[in-house]
């Protein structure tokens, strides 16, 4: 994602600061905060002083007793909140009711490692922080910082208890793990102080943990208390980077984690209660000046071997500013006040770390009560442009570890590929994104029996590739990440037996306990969610760069920093508007209401829109039904009669592989190939004149009348109910042509009139005639012909003529009640009369196919004839058949394709074709039944439309009427991002 002019000054500003933040100054940066502080101080208690030190935890999800507890704590100068459980709603109401409780405003906090997911059950969730390890990004780093620090700051909530700082160079650590950025101190370092940086600009307090270092350990503090053997040196040169790093940049606090360090302090202490630690070398080795703050003291790390009261008292005494998550509050500031009194406690070292806690709130605007809006908070929390971020995040993110050339899959037509979901219930999202690139078997395996995998490896061994994902990964090594031996098993023998690539959506270091040598790739997306197995697919077929790196350690032979690029943009990704700079939510408010306006009025039943941008699909939505008064709704990939689109996605591209070959020149006359037109009016039309539509050709000849008697029956010479070796091809259910009917259309061509006036006339005559030819000259049918050399290697696997041979009709789109030739509901039959005479198979007519599939095509235009890894066009032979070669004469049209109105930049929407603001060098195509197709290279933008308008019947002209093609069209130019 682009970062705005604005972020980027934001982040020169936070990088330019960081130096003033270390200069010496007095204690209070002004006279206003020393007054502020001094003044909240002789308003409180000695009680209210000690309660000021605490910061307790809140569940948003518990009942009415449990807030009324909370209050009733506030109300007696508990000086923060930590939320940890409920939603997004109820922590912003509760900041709300507890702000307005709080004496003196308070610290809200939140556990918000990776975003408001980690804490509330309907918040945005962010990558892990091993994830973001993997980005080389810096500024996404910072971005993503800024994202989670605005989602808690909407909330109402001041503090996040993060990030993590912690150097996991221990692949077993039970706690730590993916919450860290990596194994390597210097690059955690960097990189969480880019995440910090952006944090801290959206306003929200930072707090780095677990000092000095959570991760070389093997004992999870939450349960017992770690032993970290290493003394200062070791420290300084690997655990300490991190902490030093955010020192600098100015983090707010640091958090103390309970840790037993013998080389810094005897006694097995824990780090918590240490002098040494926290003020020996957090606060004078490392200057730090911020809040010191305990981790949450009713963990067992703690409580283990001391007592409440106790543990507030020692952490106190040891240098800690902030007392979190206490076990018992009350008996704790109880405690405390007795050891006032006893002496244990000096009422000066109180006030100096209420002062400190004061001045801190000061200094980030917690000095008066804000009351924070509730409505439209999930929305704005879940806006797009986030999503848009977390996607680039997932993206970023993707490594791609390989001992051959195995990745991305291209010209997948060429070889048989196999799908495994290991431990998935259901055809997984990772395999359903791999349907829109190959034709994939799929197979989902979970009893992993020896029996079962012996009949899987049997079944595998016919395909050349397969593809193994594994489901169900844990995040924590408890056996070993939730990957039994026997998926173990499974990946080493279907490795050994077939070309293997392995498809990673978890936590990388379960990888170390298998035998990978036989594997051609490996595919890590760090952790588990739909999201992420669609991007791995996506990665894995070439539409996404992957561009990762390892933020660790694999035993399996893969260091730190290792990861293989690979080129994206090979194929059409899936991504969302603000990706690719357009403003989703303007894009489909306009198009939703132009589409609803089309079905209201009855423009059409039903219809679809896709929105392509930059090589990435941004929108694709269908609405209404698939014909008149049906319940069955439009479905994303439901075929439809493409009409004169025929003309090219079909005629077009396989004269333009003629062209390239020298076939044919486009000053060749047409005569020279098909030599019915020799010595007939039409013998002097060149192809150039032709697909310009510039050769006087009659537009449209009504073939159908010719086979129809005056009774209304049909001439049984060429149309019959009775199918016999005389017959060619059925034309509607029982209805057939005899092969007498091909050779009546090309006569009454052959013999039509010439137009008097040389100038821009739309025909289809031509486009009859341009089979023959490519037939003549490629030795192949014209339809096997483009389904070999075309379809199949783009993908675009539902390109076909008569889709109701192929395809099953409850995925075919009707189009009209015909009434007048054929009398039935026409559904996979050709809607065009003289294509449905010539057998469903003509040049202006008859292909069926997605929205889908005419997006790859058109991608493969934009791309100038390069489309997943194959070259199907040079770039100039793209080049010649879209220039306008009758442009002087008034002929707006190029050879094939459409172009906008001469001066449509100029014209009002409801006189434009297509958009006014459609770029001069785009270009499209339109179909009688309701179809629309256009493409433009300027703004890299792909717009389709699709639907029957012409049921129940053709006279139905509102399409027109309400001017929805180019109204859409304009949409999408509307919802552009400028820069």
């Amino acid at each position: 994602m682009q970062l705005s002019k604005y972020i980027f000054l934001v982040i020169f500003i936070t990088l330019s600061s960081r130096s003033v933040a270390q200069v010496a100054y007095s204690y209070y940066s002004s006279e206003d905060e020393k007054l502020w502080v001094e003044k909240q101080l002789s308003a409180m208690t000695q009680r209210d002083k000690i309660a000021q030190l605490f910061m307790i935890a809140v569940y948003s999800n518990r009942d009415a007793a449990h807030e009324n507890d909370i209050d009733k704590l506030v109300s007696q100068g508990i000086g923060g909140v930590v939320f940890f459980q409920g939603t997004t709603l109820r922590t912003a109401q509760l900041a709300n009711r507890f702000q307005n409780t709080a004496r003196t405003p308070l610290f809200v906090a939140i556990d918000g490692e990776w975003g408001p997911a980690m804490r509330l059950t309907d918040g945005v969730r962010f990558p892990y922080l091993m994830t973001l390890g993997a980005i080389q990004s810096d500024s996404l780093l910072w971005y993503a910082g800024y994202e989670m620090g605005r989602q808690f700051m909407r909330m109402g909530v001041n503090m996040n208890l993060a990030p993590v700082a912690d150097v996991n160079n221990n692949p077993l650590n039970p706690v730590i793990n993916f919450r860290s950025l990596g194994s390597d101190a210097n690059r955690v370092a960097r990189q969480v102080r880019w995440i910090n940086d952006g944090m801290k600009s959206s306003g929200i307090l930072t707090c780095a943990k677990h000092f000095p270092g959570h991760g070389d350990t093997e004992t999870d503090s939450h349960f017992d208390l770690p032993v970290v053997p290493y003394g200062f040196n070791r420290l300084d040169s690997i655990e300490l980077k991190p902490f030093k790093e955010l020192i600098n940049s100015g983090v707010d606090a640091v958090m103390v984690a309970h840790l037993n360090m013998p080389a810094l302090q005897a006694n097995s202490i824990p780090s918590t209660f240490s002098d040494s630690i926290i003020n020996g070398i957090l606060v004078r080795k490392l200057n730090f000046d911020g809040l010191v703050m305990t981790d949450a003291l009713n963990m067992k790390g703690v409580t283990n071997d001391y007592k409440p009261g106790e543990i507030e008292l020692k952490a106190l005494l040891a240098g800690n500013d902030i007392l979190l998550y206490s076990a018992d509050p009350v008996f704790s500031i109880n405690y405390l006040e007795k050891a006032l009194q006893n002496g244990e406690i000096s009422i000066d070292l109180i006030e100096k770390k209420c002062k400190r806690i004061l001045r801190a709130k000061y200094r980030n605007g917690i000095r008066t009560k804000i009351e924070t809006e509730t409505e439209n908070l999930y929305s704005d929390l879940n806006n797009v442009s986030t999503q848009a971020l977390i996607r680039n995040l997932f993206e970023s993110s993707i490594v791609l570890l390989q001992q051959t050339n195995a990745v991305p899959l291209l010209k997948t037509f060429t070889y048989s590929i196999a799908s495994v979901a290991i431990g998935a219930d259901s055809l997984s999202a990772f395999q359903k994104m791999s349907g829109n690139y190959a034709n994939i078997q799929n197979i989902i395996i979970k009893d992993l029996s020896d029996k079962n995998i012996d009949s899987l490896l049997r079944s595998l061994k016919k395909f050349r590739k397969v593809i193994v994902s594994v489901h169900g990964i844990q995040v924590y090594p408890k056996q070993n990440y939730g990957v039994s031996a026997q998926t173990v098993k499974l990946i080493e023998k279907i490795s050994k037996q077939n070309e293997t690539i392995l498809v990673w959506p978890g936590n990388p270091y379960a990888l170390n306990g298998i035998n990978l040598s036989s594997v051609r790739a490996i595919l890590i997306g760090w952790q588990r969610g739909e999201m992420v197995e669609q991007i791995l697919a996506q990665s894995l077929f070439g539409a996404i760069e992957i561009k990762g790196k390892l933020s660790l350690n694999l035993n399996i032979g893969f260091k730190l920093g290792f990861g293989i690029h690979s080129k994206g943009g090979h194929q059409l990704r899936y991504a969302i508007g603000e990706q690719v700079d357009v403003n989703s939510s303007k894009l489909k408010h306009a198009i939703d209401s132009i589409a609803i306006l089309g079905l209201n009025e009855k423009a059409y039943p039903g219809c679809q829109v896709m929105v392509v941008r930059k090589g990435a699909i941004i929108f694709h939505q269908t609405y209404g039904s698939m014909f008149d008064d049906s319940m069955v709704v439009v479905t994303p990939n439901a075929l439809y009669d493409l009409a004169s689109i025929t003309k090219v996605v079909a005629t077009l591209p396989a004269l333009m592989m003629l062209y390239e070959a020298d076939d044919f020149d486009f000053d060749d006359k047409i005569s020279k190939y098909y030599r019915k037109w020799r010595r007939s009016n039409k013998q002097d039309i060149t192809f150039r004149e032709a697909l310009a539509h510039q050769a006087r050709l009659t537009p449209w000849i009504p073939f159908y009348k010719e086979f129809i008697n005056e009774d209304k029956t049909f001439n049984s010479k060429y149309i019959t109910r009775q199918h016999s070796y005389k017959t060619i091809s059925e034309i509607s259910p029982g209805l057939y042509i005899t092969r007498k009917a091909d050779k009546k259309i090309f006569s009454m061509i052959r013999d039509s009139e010439l137009l008097e006036k040389t100038e821009y006339k739309y025909s289809d005559l031509s486009f009859y005639v341009y089979p023959k030819i490519i037939e003549k000259l490629t030795f192949r049918h014209f339809d096997t012909y483009l389904k070999e050399t075309l379809y199949i290697p783009l993908g675009a696997h539902t390109f076909t003529y008569n889709a109701w041979h192929y395809f099953n009709s409850d995925r075919i789109v009707p189009t009209e009640r015909d009434t007048f030739f054929r009398n039935t509901l026409l559904r996979g039959f050709v809607h065009d009369e003289g294509a449905a005479l010539l057998g469903g198979i003509s040049g202006h007519a008859g292909l069926f196919g997605t929205a889908t599939d005419l997006a790859k095509y058109m991608q493969m235009i934009l791309n100038k004839g390069e489309f997943a890894g194959t070259r199907f066009y040079s770039e100039a032979t793209v080049d010649s058949f879209l220039v306008t070669p009758f442009l002087a004469y008034g002929n707006r049209r190029a050879l094939g394709w459409d172009k906008p109105l001469i001066n449509n930049n100029i014209l009002p929407l409801s006189k434009a074709y297509p958009a006014p603001m459609a770029s001069a060098a785009s270009f499209g195509h339109g179909g009688f039944t309701g179809t629309f197709i256009w493409a433009d290279p300027d703004n890299e933008l792909i717009f389709i439309f699709l639907s029957n308008r012409v049921s129940p019947y053709r006279s139905n002209q509102k399409l027109y009427d309400l001017n929805i093609r180019p109204a859409m069209h304009q949409a999408c130019y509307d919802a552009l991002i400028r820069h």
